[in-house]
Formats: structure tokens, sequence, C-alpha cells
């Protein structure tokens, strides 16, 4: 018998989410009530979805080469979004030892 594993695609952060096998049996077990168009998969119409046969499949195994390009740009922006919150941190530091809020004062 041949494993399948789907995954859905986030295009925004290029990342995937594989969907959990057992929400897509037909066995007649007790099954729950799962709502793929609900958090977290939200499957909705034109939504990427990716399939892969094989055992073990994770989803580093659905990476393309542009998912890897988006992952860089968004790490890149975390870093520089940090950095300049340090900066300001440090600024607005100084200038209340030096006894200049930076705001001006009512007449």
């Amino acid at each position: 018998m041949i494993k399948r594993i789907i995954a859905r695609y986030f295009s925004d952060r290029g990342q995937w989410m594989i969907i959990d096998p057992s929400l897509l049996t037909n066995k007649k077990v007790k099954t729950s009530n799962v709502n793929l168009k609900l958090e977290p998969y939200k499957l909705i119409d034109f939504t990427v979805l990716g399939i892969l046969e094989g055992e073990h499949i994770t989803t580093e195994d659905f990476d393309t080469y542009f998912d890897k390009i988006k992952g860089q740009e968004i790490e890149q922006e975390k870093e520089e979004k940090r950095i300049n919150r340090e900066r300001n941190r440090t600024e607005n530091d100084r200038n209340q030892q030096n006894g200049n809020s930076g705001r001006r004062k009512s007449p």
C-alpha cells in the first residue's frame, strides 16, 4: 500500500503544513468532526496543496527553492526589525539620561 501525504501551502510564509493523515481515513473508527475549512488548515478555493508518496515525509520534503528564499527573506526582515528596536531603545535610554525625553513640553 502506498502512503500519500497531503500538505497545505502558505505562500505568505513560504511554508507547508502537513494535513494529519488520520483526519482523512475512511475507517469505521470513532472519528472527530474535523472541518478542514477552519484553522489551522483553512482550506478554501485556490488553496495550494501538495501530495507526496512515501514513508516518513516531513514538511521539508515539500519545500522548493522559492520557499527557502522566502524563509530567508522573512528571517532577514525579523532581524532588521530586532536591530531597529534595539537601536530605538538605546536612543531612548540615552535621551532619558540626558534629561531630554524627545517630547516637546507644553507651554
